[in-house]
């Protein structure tokens, strides 16, 4: 600090001597620089308000063009490198946790069976579209109305054991109805006490479908134009299969699998 400066703390003192009086207490000597403000600033009694600053309001400019910027051979190469740096270091990472895998409960029903048993009916399932959400106009305004997925069902009656599935069902339905409910749903059109085996989607469901468009008059509405749909595909599939998954390798032998 400069040395003629005034207000320099250091050099208060001098020019003082003992025999001048009694010796300051250290209390008095502490309260000195008590209220001192550099630059002449008020103390600590005069207080004022804070300047009041006004920045302004910067808004983010949308869809700004950017510049694009040409990279020399350095640039390109430091990047690659960074790149592959980067992926490496993603790739490198080890979980000590992982979560144990999570498997959705089954739902079963006493007369379900796990497996064909004498005596049991057979039936197959299949998903012919989504569950859906429709808005339509209601008495007090918008109604929200949500459908369950679509599935048709088919039912075979009970067959010896090693029997081949008959290509045309007994029964066959076009239902929504959610996975939890399907057991009710396979069993509600069978005699009392029996029970069923599901064989999944082993079936004809072109054929099936068909049955149901040409038979089932309660089917209308969006239920009607998804089965149409996914019978038109089911055929559409077929033919593709036959056309495609056949040839005759030569004259006079007989037509083969690919």
């Amino acid at each position: 600090m400069d040395r003629d400066d005034d207000l320099d703390p250091t050099r208060v003192l001098d020019g003082w001597r003992a025999d001048r009086g009694n010796r300051p207490t250290d209390a008095e000597l502490m309260r000195l620089l008590d209220g001192w403000q550099p630059g002449g600033v008020p103390g600590r009694g005069a207080a004022q308000e804070p300047p009041s600053l006004r920045l302004p309001r910067l808004q983010p400019v949308l869809d700004a063009p950017v510049a694009a910027v040409e990279l020399d051979a350095v640039g390109r190469k430091v990047a690659r490198r960074a790149a592959r740096w980067a992926a490496t270091e993603v790739t490198d990472v080890e979980l000590d946790w992982q979560p144990a895998p999570q498997v959705a409960p089954v739902v079963t029903h006493p007369r379900l069976l796990a497996q064909w048993q004498p005596g049991a009916w057979v039936a197959a399932v299949k998903q012919v579209a989504a569950a859906s959400t429709e808005v339509r106009d209601g008495p007090s305004g918008p109604v929200v109305e949500t459908f369950g997925a679509l599935r048709l069902l088919a039912w075979w009656p009970p067959a010896e054991a090693g029997a081949p599935l008959d290509r045309w069902p007994q029964r066959a339905l076009l239902q929504a109805v959610e996975p939890e409910r399907l057991p009710e749903a396979l069993l509600a059109p069978l005699p009392a006490q029996a029970s069923v085996w599901c064989v999944g989607e082993a079936a004809d469901w072109g054929l099936i479908g068909q049955i149901v468009l040409l038979h089932d008059t309660s089917v209308q509405g969006k239920s009607f134009e998804a089965l149409q749909a996914f019978v038109d595909a089911e055929r559409e599939a077929q033919f593709s299969r036959l056309n495609d998954g056949y040839h005759r390798p030569a004259a006079g032998q007989p037509v083969e699998q690919h």
